[in-house]
Formats: structure tokens, C-alpha cells, sequence
């Protein structure tokens, strides 16, 4: 497991918190992008 300071990728404004959405980020390998693209929409209800 990698470790690795995202907050140059991710700034305050990408998180969005509300009373019916949060913001939840991922990290993949870029190799495994094409499957994640294809696959996480059928992690859960409501994704």
C-alpha cells in the first residue's frame, strides 16, 4: 500500500457536503481504471 499527499489532486472545492450527498474519493491503479470506470456505479444503491 502507497502512501500519498492528495492535496495537490484535491482542493476544498471538489468535497461537497450536504445533507444528502458527500463527496467519497477513490484511489485506483491506473491500470485497473478501465474496470473501476465500467463497475462501481453496481457497488451500492444510490451511487
Amino acid at each position: 500500500l502507497a502512501v500519498r499527499d492528495l492535496s495537490d489532486l484535491v482542493k476544498p472545492d471538489d468535497i461537497i457536503a450536504s445533507e444528502n450527498l458527500v463527496t467519497l474519493i477513490a484511489v485506483i491503479p491506473k491500470y485497473s481504471q478501465k474496470d473501476w470506470l465500467s463497475s462501481y456505479e453496481t457497488l451500492t444503491n444510490f451511487v
